[in-house]
């Protein structure tokens, strides 16, 4: 969405819903712009993340699958 100009709609959004919000964001290819806006829109974040850091676009490119590691679920309500 942030490649077709979408972030400032992105950001609005966030920022006109409760702050007790759950918010979950995805990206194959957390770039960062990505980052960025993660920092910016998410309290307490969880990181799952498959492969290395910074690694994720050749992976998207060539199949690789596998989770490496989460990063402090200790925060997560069930």
């Amino acid at each position: 969405m942030f490649e077709m100009g979408f972030e400032y709609q992105v950001r609005s959004i966030a920022n006109h819903v409760r702050p007790d919000r759950q918010t979950l964001l995805f990206s194959a290819t957390f770039r960062k712009r990505i980052e960025r806006l993660a920092r910016d829109i998410l309290t307490d974040p969880v990181r799952i993340i498959q492969g290395d850091v910074g690694e994720a676009n050749n992976q998207t490119r060539s199949g690789k699958k596998g989770l490496v590691g989460i990063h402090d679920i200790s925060n997560m309500q069930f």
